[in-house]
């Protein structure tokens, strides 16, 4: 039987093989590691492979459920004999304020005329215009009242029994300037929740050209009536202009216009 120390020298199979060659051609030293390779080899291969099926599981697979666990509680006692401070806030005082009611007045009218032009004055023809509001309005004008001729140099007043062509409005006239009137005519909404109405009495000049201007109150009844009157006269188209012996001539007027509120209750 053979010793120990003779089983250790006894040469391997490597060596038996490789006894007569040239062992640092590589062979030798590639076959010397052939076992310790395959061995590595192995266990790389076992690792991926682990990792390629756990890698899937591990990122798809639902979370895991934390169940709340109690772990301990406080009792706090409270002392209903405690009192908290109570802070009392001032009520902020009340201030009395005089405000004066507003009160409407409704302006007196004065007589400007003379009884003897208020007579002139004419009333027919008269023509309702209606305001599309909570009442409805009736601004009546009421026609010519006087007619009078300047003459060229503006110096005086020729009596309307001398001229020989009046100034005419449209194709009707005055009729017609009374229609345009009641139709762009508007009743101020102040005075119509007041139950301002009146009548109001203006002045105007006819000039050559056939506009109107110089146009005054002769008697008021309230300034924004005298207002709205003034303006739809002021905006009125144009006349054919008077003539006197076949001159064109500038003709004073004088009209009133009725501001009448009509109560629909």
């Amino acid at each position: 039987m053979k010793t120990k120390d003779e089983m250790e020298n006894v040469p391997s199979f490597d060596e038996l093989v490789f006894e007569n060659r040239n062992k640092e051609y590589g062979a030798y030293q590639i076959r010397k590691r052939y076992n310790t390779a395959l061995i590595w080899s192995i266990l790389v291969s076992v690792i991926f492979i682990s990792a390629t099926v756990v890698t899937p599981y591990v990122i798809y697979s639902e979370p895991p459920i934390i169940k709340d666990t109690l772990i301990g509680s406080t009792t706090i006692a409270f002392d209903p004999d405690i009192k908290l401070p109570v802070q009392e806030i001032e009520k902020p005082k009340s201030v009395a304020v005089n405000i004066k009611p507003l009160i409407y007045k409704a302006p007196v009218v004065v007589d400007t005329l003379s009884p003897e032009q208020d007579k002139s004055f004419l009333t027919n023809d008269e023509v309702n215009a209606n305001v599309k509001d909570e009442k409805v309005a009736d601004i009546i004008p009421t026609g010519v009242v006087n007619n009078e001729i300047i003459d060229v140099d503006n110096k005086a007043i020729v009596d309307i029994g001398i001229i020989t062509e009046k100034p005419f409005f449209g194709t009707e006239g005055d009729n017609e300037f009374r229609r345009w009137i009641a139709q762009n005519v508007h009743y101020p909404q102040a005075l119509l929740e007041a139950g301002i109405q009146g009548k109001v009495y203006l002045q105007f000049v006819i000039e050559k050209d056939g506009s109107i201007t110089n146009v005054q109150v002769l008697r008021s009844v309230d300034p924004l009536l005298d207002k709205e009157a003034v303006r739809v006269l002021e905006s009125s188209p144009k006349w054919n202009p008077g003539k006197q012996q076949g001159n064109t001539v500038r003709v004073r007027y004088t009209f009133p216009i009725a501001f009448v509120i009509n109560d629909l209750n």
